[in-house]
């Protein structure tokens, strides 16, 4: 089994977050399983296999500058990383077709920025290991536009950064893809 294998999911509380952490543990991942409500995380950890081997990092994804200070708190290397699946994301209730600067920051911390600030903290060590998989969960609506303005643009940003950098990292053994559902 993979008994010694790391994986990160981000969104790990609910949804495909939760439906990928249970199928990860099952194959005998390690979790690191972030999300914003510690409880939530705690119920989907407390349902996995082995749950005493998975850790939970209660993290506001909007807030970047939190990301890296919480995920290096946890008593796993973040360093040995070898999947990463960033499911977290949505619209957060931003509807309006002329949002403000701060309303699509926002959007873009949770959909985006999130995801790019750790990839930023674990491609380095994937680099030196020469393998690791990270997953973008993008949506159809960054093509089809049949969200929100904002949501729209977002997850549109979302497919263009998982083809540039997986271009960037495919020379060094780490394959980044992306999925849309809907």
């Amino acid at each position: 089994m993979n008994n010694n294998r790391l994986a990160l999911i981000t969104g790990a509380s609910r949804g495909l977050g939760a439906i990928v952490s249970r199928a990860l543990a099952e194959k005998g991942f390690t979790l690191i399983m972030v999300s914003r409500n510690l409880d939530d995380l705690e119920s989907v950890k407390n349902k996995l296999k082995s749950p005493e081997k998975h850790r939970v990092c209660a993290v506001d994804l909007c807030n970047l500058r939190s990301i890296g200070e919480k995920l290096t708190s946890i008593d796993l290397p973040i360093g040995n990383v070898e999947v990463v699946i960033h499911a977290a994301g949505g619209g957060i209730g931003l509807k309006d077709s002329l949002l403000s600067v701060d309303d699509f920051e926002r959007l873009l911390g949770l959909n985006l920025s999130s995801a790019i600030e750790i990839n930023r903290l674990v491609i380095p060590s994937m680099k030196r290991a020469k393998r690791g998989n990270i997953i973008h969960v993008g949506s159809i609506a960054s093509y089809e536009a049949v969200g929100s303005v904002g949501y729209n643009t977002v997850k549109a940003g979302i497919c263009g950064y998982v083809r540039s950098l997986g271009r960037e990292v495919l020379k060094d053994g780490i394959i980044l893809s992306g999925v849309l559902p809907g």
